[in-house]
C-alpha cells in the first residue's frame, strides 16, 4: 500500500498542543515501523513552508526560517519524495527548474 502524507498531516507533527497531533505522529510512525512508504511532494513542502512560516495572527504557525527548515529537514529524512513529473509542469523533465529549501 502507498500512503501520500497530507500537509495537514505534516503540520500536526509540529504542534505537541494540537489535538490531532498524537494521531498525526502515532499513525505515520506505525506505518513507518511496519515498512509501508509514507511519500510526500514538493507541494506538500511548499505548503508546509507557507504555513510554516506565515504568522500565527494570520494563521500560521509563525515558524522562523531555521525551525521551518529544520522541520523540513526532518520529513525529508523519514518519509519518501515522490518525484514531479515534467508533464506536471508542461516541459520536459530536463527543462523544468530544480530547486530545495537549502540555502
Amino acid at each position: 500500500m502507498s500512503i501520500l502524507a497530507d500537509t495537514n498531516i505534516l503540520l500536526r507533527r509540529t504542534q505537541p498542543d494540537h489535538p490531532s497531533h498524537t494521531l498525526a505522529v502515532e499513525s505515520v510512525a506505525k506505518l513507518l515501523a511496519a515498512n509501508e512508504p509514507v511519500y510526500f511532494t514538493l507541494q506538500n513542502m511548499a505548503e508546509f513552508w507557507n504555513v510554516g512560516t506565515r504568522p500565527v495572527a494570520n494563521n500560521g504557525l509563525g515558524f522562523s526560517v531555521a525551525l521551518a527548515l529544520g522541520e523540513l529537514e526532518k520529513i525529508e529524512r523519514f518519509l519518501t519524495v515522490l518525484p514531479d513529473s515534467g508533464c506536471l509542469w508542461g516541459m520536459e523533465e530536463a527543462d523544468r527548474p530544480l530547486w530545495r529549501f537549502r540555502n
